[in-house]
């Protein structure tokens, strides 16, 4: 590496006071590191690769170009600061030591630039893993290998028995629920928080447990903070629109250089969050419908598919509720199928889950949301 950039490194030590008995020579480090700024070259963007600028300049400017680039960037994706986003803070040392202006915002942009990279490794980090017993499809080099691979008989028929004994897991029935995007819904969208330690390891296995969901009307102030309590400390004070905005960037099948950061980032933030609209996806307008009684079957334990005077039981619920029967959210054949696949009975929490899961995660299924009444 560079040595002046080693000697910035001594030079933020001694100047940050973490070694006292090198505190008197403060003056001298910062002194030299200004010479060494003004008089030592560097490539202009810090770093030797062609698709950057490598035009030799003095280390501050250097510095100072790498900050302020992105506020001249056309694209937002070739900003010299995203390789060196980790060590901004020192970089914004060693250009104050140049005197020269940065562009305004400049700062903001750099603060919001690490935040993005943060929250999209926290969002590749937690992707859900598939579930035990889950055999991947192999890769077109694994599968060309093994057709290479002269094999025996008795081994063939020996691995046949051993893949057997493993349980096979569709991949369909993993179902993913990415947690910054259920954050950033949860902002604007009215949830019901999830308790964790409510949902078994059979459920989290096959389900994909979200920390919130999502019911119909806008967030309340109170689910809105419940949402930002799942975010690092740091982002918690910052606007609900601005930490929306940021989560509507996070795509963990690119890498960080992959994601376009605008450099007019309030104006982005003010059109996203006005392009948001919490939705009511049922059609029970949260009425106080009046209790109905109904008559359960001694023999199968369910409704009866008629009434009393002989009125299919879809028409009665029609006749009710004053919508069609395929508008209204059925919890007991939920919590039936629920019982069926689980072999047992669920928890409030599981319920909700598998409801969800069955509506929001149904092929074609415009119900986003379950109805903020039946919850």
């Amino acid at each position: 590496g560079s040595p002046d950039l080693w000697f910035a490194v001594l030079w933020l030590i001694v100047a940050s006071g973490d070694v006292p008995h090198l505190l008197p020579l403060a003056d001298q480090f910062r002194a030299q590191m200004k010479w060494r700024c003004e008089r030592s070259t560097t490539f202009m963007s810090l770093q030797g690769l062609p698709e950057l600028p490598t035009t030799k300049v003095p280390l501050g400017v250097a510095a100072w170009y790498v900050l302020a680039a992105s506020a001249f960037s056309p694209s937002g994706k070739t900003e010299p600061i995203r390789a060196h986003i980790t060590h901004a803070k020192p970089l914004i040392a060693l250009q104050a030591l140049t005197g020269y202006a940065l562009p305004s915002e400049v700062q903001a942009h750099v603060d919001r630039m690490q935040m993005l990279s943060e929250l999209l490794e926290s969002a590749k980090n937690e992707r859900p893993k598939p579930p035990s017993g889950f055999i991947p499809k192999p890769r077109k080099r694994e599968r060309l290998q093994l057709q290479k691979q002269k094999k025996s008989a008795s081994s063939i028929k020996a691995k046949k028995a051993q893949q057997a004994t493993i349980p096979k897991i569709q991949k369909k029935h993993i179902i993913q629920t990415p947690r910054i995007p259920n954050i950033a819904q949860a902002l604007y969208q009215n949830t019901i928080p999830i308790d964790q330690s409510k949902i078994s390891a059979a459920v989290k296995e096959r389900e994909g447990v979200p920390l919130f969901v999502p019911i119909d009307g806008p967030a309340t102030e109170a689910t809105a903070a419940l949402a930002l309590r799942e975010l690092p400390l740091k982002f918690q004070s910052y606007p609900k629109k601005l930490l929306f905005a940021m989560a509507s960037l996070i795509d963990t099948q690119r890498s960080f250089k992959g994601v376009a950061l605008p450099y007019d980032f309030q104006a982005f933030a003010d059109e996203k969050w006005k392009s948001t609209k919490a939705v009511n996806d049922w059609s029970y307008n949260h009425t106080a419908y009046s209790q109905i009684e109904v008559a359960i079957c001694p023999q199968t334990c369910r409704p009866y598919s008629t009434n009393w005077r002989g009125v299919p039981w879809r028409a009665s619920a029609k006749s009710a509720f004053g919508f069609p029967a395929t508008d209204m959210w059925s919890v007991n054949k939920h919590f039936g199928d629920f019982v069926c696949k689980y072999e047992k009975y669920p928890t409030v929490d599981e319920l909700l889950v598998f409801s969800h899961n069955r509506f929001a995660k149904a092929s074609g299924n415009e119900k986003k949301t379950l109805d903020r009444k039946s919850t």
